[in-house]
């Protein structure tokens, strides 16, 4: 399923989709500098603009883009990118390793949690229960 497409995961599935998506587009050939940015730059646009209301997703592409506009040659560019990429992945991930176990701290054992948001994060925890059926899949 295309990220644009993509209305049933969560802005953390997401980001990170859109993440290696970006990184893979360094490997492809670019005839200059510039018309690689413009093209990482449509992207991050494009992938932004199809989920607006995902304050993560536009935040990880915006430091991406940032970070990637401050090399001087495409051969250095499309090594920042995938480095910055590879980062920023594991940042996101160490983030909510460190939630869930925040999480499980505050949580009594074998209690049922209700999230309407980074249900992913929740079910990581083997102590609590996530009920998917209490709200239907439209319900977003």
């Amino acid at each position: 399923m295309r990220i644009e497409d993509d209305n049933l995961s969560g802005a953390a599935v997401l980001t990170e989709k859109a993440l290696n998506y970006l990184c893979d587009l360094a490997d492809n050939f670019y005839p200059s500098y510039d018309v690689f940015l413009s093209s990482l730059k449509n992207e991050c646009q494009r992938l932004t603009q199809s989920h607006e209301s995902m304050v993560s997703l536009k935040n990880e592409l915006s430091l991406v883009l940032k970070s990637t506009e401050k090399s001087q040659t495409l051969e250095e560019a499309q090594k920042t990118l995938k480095n910055i990429i590879k980062e920023r992945i594991q940042f996101l991930k160490n983030a909510e390793t460190t939630t869930v176990q925040y999480g499980t701290s505050l949580i009594k054992e074998n209690s049922t949690v209700l999230t309407h948001s980074r249900s992913s994060t929740v079910e990581k925890n083997p102590n609590l229960r996530l009920s998917k059926n209490l709200l239907s899949p439209h319900c977003h």
